[in-house]
């Protein structure tokens, strides 16, 4: 039995529990070598260690393991390949799904560490915002709509996802005034310029009239800004919950932009 490992054997030199290899057992991907016929005790080749290694990878991709079958060829060969070709795809999937939860992740640290030095401002305050991509969905409703608010942005963040979008955790609303009207539109910021399309808008970069406040103040921007309601022609107000550092239960401030200049208007 010394050209045989014990499945005791295979579990300690792999780290794969005892468990998992009676598993690959039942389900005809990784059968034992030998198996005693009086204890029942299950042993392997050092050459079936290659393909617990193969299997541990489709594990670390969340390959099922239903689909090995697959990989394997009529006279039950292990199509290398075949997983490696599957693998690269899943693991370029992955690793782009976690290059954007960076990004969310570097913005929102960016978004903390700005805000940190205007909270405790009072009054209005003037501060430079770069460049803006936001996907939008027109607003009817009264900014204090906290449920449907939440409904329509969350039903934006599945919309970026299906855009293959990058969203970071800013949202709110932004109001555009033009020709004695204005569009309301409920936003969540995307890393990505995008074409001009639907729902995409972009932001101009520049400098921004500032006031927080602990609810939404959009409504009322002309007059908490004190402007008369023609000087809105042509600008982005915008309504954007503010992150700090900790999480309080209370509900996050907001803050109120009006775009002041610094880039052409929209």
């Amino acid at each position: 039995m010394r050209e045989y490992l014990s499945i005791g054997e295979v579990s300690k030199l792999k780290g794969v529990s005892v468990k998992s290899l009676r598993y690959y057992d039942e389900m005809h991907i990784l059968k034992p070598a030998y198996v005693n016929p009086d204890t029942g005790y299950r042993y392997y080749t050092q050459e079936q260690l290659v393909t617990l290694d193969v299997i541990m990878m489709c594990v670390e991709l969340n390959i099922p393991l239903k689909r090995f079958g697959r990989y394997q060829d009529e006279g039950g060969a292990l199509r290398l390949d075949r997983i490696l070709e599957d693998g690269q795809e899943i693991a370029r999937r992955q690793a782009a799904r976690i290059q954007a939860t960076l990004a969310r992740m570097r913005r929102l640290a960016d978004s903390i560490e700005a805000y940190r030095s205007y909270k405790d401002r009072k009054g209005e305050y003037r501060r430079f915002i770069g460049e803006r991509h936001l996907l939008t969905e027109p607003w009817n409703g009264a900014p204090d709509d906290a449920r449907l608010f939440m409904r329509t942005a969350s039903g934006l963040f599945l919309r970026a996802e299906e855009m293959g979008l990058t969203s970071v955790y800013q949202q709110g609303l932004v109001y555009f005034y033009r020709q004695g009207r204005t569009d309301k539109y409920v936003f969540i910021e995307v890393l990505e310029p995008g074409p001009e399309a639907p729902g995409r808008i972009k932001l101009p970069g520049g400098e921004y009239r500032c006031l927080r406040l602990d609810v939404s103040g959009i409504e009322g921007t002309a007059g908490r800004f004190g402007c008369a309601g023609e000087e809105l022609e042509g600008l982005w107000a915008v309504d954007v919950d503010l992150y700090d550092a900790s999480l309080e239960r209370g509900g996050y401030p907001v803050e109120l932009q009006l775009f002041a200049g610094g880039a052409d208007r929209a």
